[in-house]
């Protein structure tokens, strides 16, 4: 192993060539890179935050749109699995919302939530409920691709930064 390892980083096509993680359940090998995805708490100053960035060793690659002091890092080159340690730190400081390595993953198909009774038949307190919308078979047509949603309620907070991305509010 140790030779395949040295071999693999002595390649001049290989850029990085970390240790391997194993999953704990499945024991699926873990794939991660050297980036760090790391959400500050919204009222932090940019400038700021990319300096907490800097002093952990990081470089900005780029903020991220779709959340306000969001950004996604990069560890120097040869870091491994020490940019756990440093997420780690990171996400021990109290402006730091979340901070996680990138993690290399297949996309696995999202199921429907059993205990939600309305998707599918389900059991809830050992009593059998089957009123619902067969969630499965409209599944097998469609994911909700261009689908529109409305939400018709006086009681939703429109300034939420989940909805500061372009197009999340169509009209209030």
């Amino acid at each position: 192993m140790n030779d395949r390892k040295l071999a693999l980083r002595a390649s001049p096509d290989v850029r990085f060539a970390g240790d391997v993680l194993v999953q704990p359940k499945t024991g699926l090998p873990v794939l991660y890179t050297e980036n760090v995805y790391v959400r500050f708490k919204p009222e932090m100053d940019p400038e700021d935050c990319e300096q907490i960035l800097r002093d952990a060793g990081l470089m900005v690659k780029r903020p991220l749109e779709f959340a306000s002091n969001a950004y996604f890092a990069e560890a120097p080159e040869g870091t491994g699995q020490h940019v756990f340690e440093i997420a780690e730190k990171l996400l021990d400081r109290a402006e730091v919302i979340y901070c996680h390595p990138e993690l290399i993953q297949p996309r696995v198909a999202k199921q429907a939530f059993v205990p939600q009774w309305h998707l599918r038949d389900t059991t809830i307190n050992g009593v059998s409920v089957s009123a619902h919308v067969n969630i499965d078979e409209a599944h097998k047509i469609t994911k909700g691709a261009l689908a529109k949603i409305a939400v018709i309620d006086d009681g939703i907070d429109i300034d939420h930064p989940e909805f500061a991305q372009a197009g999340k509010i169509i009209a209030p």
